[in-house]
């Protein structure tokens, strides 16, 4: 997996940051790491990572054991001389870009406090689209929405999962190109999939079923999360047809803003070529 591609904190910490100088390191030490890096006090990081000041410290204290660092600026000194450096910098930048979203998704559940919705991710089992729908559901949850996951076995028919009666207000399909393949008529199929009665969305998760059911479908019935880059403002999309009367422009620019800024500055942090991937991975919260 090239650099490039790598969007989320999560996915740059499996692929290249699990270690350290040969020494393991959670996902949580190198958040720790990061902050450290980039001039961040005890206090400031608990703020940034919405944990306890003496957490950060019981953190910050394991990481100088284990990296037989004494104080904070030598180990600042051995992440300089590590081949780490610019990938912490930009695990950094988009670790802020992360909590920048999740805060945002916070915020707009304060916009109906009255107003409560729920919704079923209904996806095919496949192991490479688990952990972004759950990712999903999660981001959701962050938004007010009560969501939840119907995982159907892969040979399941389509016709079961149209007959399974739906008690929520919203149903999200979540379709992947090896749903897709072998039907013809997609038109017919989204048709028994909709009910007057009832809100349904599709969500792409990649761009062959994208190709699929984009002439079959209105614009406004599909969402595109084929690609992580779009990510974000998809999951936007999805909260703006779940809560149509909702205002979340405000928010969702205030969040471009920041979404860009970091983008930029992470382009110019790592112009680099990365050696090998530690493993490959998939999206995970």
């Amino acid at each position: 997996m090239q650099e490039s591609n790598l969007i989320f904190p999560q996915e740059i910490y499996s692929a290249y940051l699990t270690t350290l100088n040969d020494i393991k390191l959670s996902k949580r030490e190198i958040d720790i790491i990061s902050c450290i890096l980039n001039g961040r006090s005890a206090k400031g990081i608990a703020h940034l990572l919405s944990i306890a000041p003496k957490t950060v410290e019981a953190h910050t204290y394991n990481v100088m054991k284990k990296l037989d660092c004494p104080s904070r600026e030598s180990l600042i000194s051995l992440v300089e001389r590590s081949d780490k450096l610019l990938l912490l910098k930009k695990y950094y930048l988009r670790l802020l870009t992360h909590l920048a979203f999740e805060q945002t998704l916070k915020d707009t559940s304060k916009l109906g406090s009255n107003e409560d919705k729920s919704c079923i991710i209904v996806c095919w089992k496949k192991e490479e689209t688990m952990a972004l729908l759950s990712q999903i559901k999660t981001h959701l949850e962050l938004a007010g929405v009560k969501a939840s996951l119907e995982v159907r076995e892969n040979g399941e028919s389509s016709l079961h999962l149209i007959s399974k009666k739906r008690l929520s207000y919203c149903t999200l399909y979540a379709l992947s190109k090896e749903w897709a393949e072998g039907r013809e008529n997609f038109s017919s199929f989204f048709k028994k999939l909709s009910s007057p009665s009832s809100q349904v969305l599709f969500l792409a998760l990649d761009k062959e079923t994208l190709s699929y059911i984009s002439p079959s479908i209105d614009d406004d019935r599909y969402i595109n999360f084929a690609g992580k880059e779009n990510y974000y403002f998809s999951v936007f999309t999805v909260l703006k047809r779940l809560f149509p009367q909702r205002n979340f422009d405000p928010l969702r620019e205030e969040f471009k803003k920041k979404h860009q800024f970091m983008t930029t500055s992470s382009e110019v942090v790592s112009p680099l070529r990365l050696s090998t991937p530690q493993k490959e991975l998939i999206v995970s919260h």
